[in-house]
């Protein structure tokens, strides 16, 4: 577990500059002013890492999630990752990289990330990697959204069923 710690400054020629976590618990933490040549500039989280309160900002990297790179079971709630910066024009994610399942992004903000020059603030590496982002603010929307939609209920009206046909379209 890790609280209430200035992670900054930290430089790496591998993933994770300010913090590579697996199974960990990190809270009430800022991550700024790290530098990665290859994935997570801030974080690499994998395996069951838990993230509250944390503020992810200014980090670097040459690859993808400049801020965050998150694989496998990886919880962010009430995070800001903000202002981070991917060097290359060729990978994506600055501010976050969702890579493998069970990603949740909870009650937080992705703002003011790049990719070289452009806004870059959410990646979804595939279909298959289950990124849900709940009661977040993401500059500039994300197109990863999916919606689910149940038909046939007692007291669903034809109305219902046109307005979910627009909404999906």
């Amino acid at each position: 577990t890790v609280t209430d710690c200035l992670i900054e400054g930290n430089n790496s020629t591998d993933d994770g500059a300010g913090i590579y976590s697996q199974y960990a618990n990190v809270v009430n933490t800022i991550v700024r002013n790290n530098v990665s040549s290859v994935y997570g500039g801030g974080v690499y989280a994998t395996n069951y890492s838990y993230y509250a309160d944390c503020l992810i900002a200014n980090n670097t990297s040459a690859r993808n999630g400049a801020g965050v790179y998150a694989s496998t079971s990886t919880y962010f709630t009430n995070c800001d990752i903000v202002n981070n910066l991917n060097t290359s024009t060729s990978y994506n994610g600055a501010g976050f990289y969702a890579n493998s399942s069970n990603i949740n992004v909870i009650n937080s903000v992705i703002w003011g990330n790049k990719r070289s020059t452009y806004a870059d603030n959410v990646y979804n590496a595939s279909s298959s990697s289950y990124l849900t982002l709940t009661y977040s603010a993401v500059e500039g929307g994300w197109n990863g959204v999916k919606l689910y939609y149940m038909l046939g209920l007692p007291t669903e009206t034809d109305e219902d069923i046109v307005g979910i046909a627009k909404m999906a379209n």
